[in-house]
C-alpha cells in the first residue's frame, strides 16, 4: 500500500508520516504542493492525506487533480485541516475528498480515520469511524 502525504508545515508532516510509520504501509511524505502535483499525475497511491491550505496548488486542487487522473481517479484523499467547519467539508466534497480530518489530530485519530476512508471510499461528514484491522483493506 501506498500513502501519499501532503503538507507545507514540515512538523505536520513528519508527524503524519511518524504516526503511519511500522504499518506495511510505504509511505511518501511531501511538503511541496507542485511535486506533490507531479507525483498525483504520474504514480498510483492507495490512499492520499492531503492539506488543504498550501500554496498553490492548495489541497482541493490537487483533490481535483486527482480526481481527474487516470492513476487515482478513485483513490481515497483525507483533507486534513484545521478548518473542521460545514463549509471546509463542503468544499472538500464538492472537490471530490473522501473524508475529513481536523488539526490538531492523534496517532489514533488519524489511523481511524485511515480506516474509514480506504474501507468506504465514499465522502462522508460523519465522525472517526473505528473498524477492525491495521486499515481495513489492502
Amino acid at each position: 500500500m501506498r500513502i501519499l502525504i501532503v503538507d507545507d508545515e514540515e512538523e505536520t508532516l513528519n508527524a503524519m508520516a511518524h504516526f503511519l510509520a511500522g504499518t506495511d504501509a510505504e509511505i511518501l511524505p511531501v511538503s511541496e504542493s507542485a511535486e506533490a502535483a507531479w507525483y498525483i499525475a504520474n504514480e498510483h497511491f492507495d490512499a492520499m492525506m492531503i492539506d488543504y491550505v498550501m500554496a498553490p496548488p492548495d489541497g482541493l486542487e490537487l483533490t481535483r487533480l486527482a480526481r481527474r487522473s487516470s492513476l487515482n481517479h478513485g483513490t481515497p484523499v483525507i483533507l486534513v485541516t484545521g478548518y473542521d467547519d460545514l463549509d471546509t467539508r463542503a468544499k472538500g466534497a464538492k472537490a471530490g475528498v473522501t473524508r475529513c480530518l481536523a488539526k490538531p489530530f492523534s496517532p489514533e485519530r488519524i489511523r481511524s480515520v485511515l480506516r474509514a476512508a480506504l474501507t468506504n471510499p465514499g465522502f462522508s461528514e460523519a465522525p472517526g469511524v473505528h473498524l477492525a484491522g491495521e486499515f481495513g483493506a489492502s
